[in-house]
């Protein structure tokens, strides 16, 4: 009888120990690929990270270049121009090298007794104006093509935005190197080109509001 104890005894001791052994592998097995997922997982979400990280710094330096490349190429604009669309009228508009611009318009009040030259202070009206090109691509003439950023524009004076200063509407310009054919300038302006002075071969640096073309600036020395 205690024979047959001692036996029941040694294999119930036999299969506890089996169950735990078993218990702690499983337990082992779980904890181990817990760990693997998340190592797998954790390498996922740096790649994810890096990758957006490499998109921004890539469409940051697209910015920067195209901005540079923008300010490169304002730095031929810059400087002032003058229409005068009759004797009584006058548009100046100075460009920046960033693309910015400062101008006037002025008016005579009598034009039929008064020139823009000969009219006192008190006969002339004006407005001033602010704004600015926000992009600058080439044309064909080996010039510009400048858009005028609409909301930028900004006027102030008795005049108010006044549609006869050559800058409405505000929207894409063009402008032209020293040496551009007379003709094609001609031709972009409307024939307004021609009543700056007598028709020379080749024009002096310019800009003609598309929108309006028989405007026509030159550059002032």
């Amino acid at each position: 009888m205690a024979l047959l104890l001692a036996i029941a005894v040694g294999l119930f001791v036999t299969y506890r120990v089996g169950l735990w052994g078993g218990s702690e592998q499983r337990a082992t097995s779980s904890s181990q690929a817990s760990s693997q997922d998340s190592g797998t997982n954790g390498d996922a979400s740096k790649s994810t990270a890096d990758s957006g990280k490499e998109s921004n710094d890539s469409t940051d330096s697209d910015a920067k270049k195209q901005s540079e490349t923008a300010t490169n190429l304002f730095k031929n604009v810059a400087g002032t121009y003058v229409w005068m669309s009759s004797g009584t009228t006058q548009t100046t508009i100075s460009v920046d090298e960033t693309g910015s611009f400062t101008g006037k318009y002025m008016s005579v009040t009598d034009p039929d007794n008064y020139s823009l030259q000969s009219a006192p202070d008190s006969a002339i009206s004006s407005v001033s104006f602010t704004g600015k090109f926000s992009s600058i691509t080439a044309n064909d003439a080996n010039g510009y093509v400048l858009q005028c950023d609409e909301k930028a524009l900004q006027f102030s004076g008795d005049l108010g935005a006044n549609p006869n200063s050559g800058m409405f509407p505000c929207g894409a310009w063009q402008w032209f190197p020293n040496g551009t054919p007379f003709s094609t300038v001609s031709e972009a302006s409307g024939g307004q080109a021609e009543m700056a002075g007598p028709e020379p071969q080749r024009a002096d640096q310019s800009m003609i509001n598309k929108g309006d073309p028989y405007t026509f600036f030159m550059l002032q020395p």
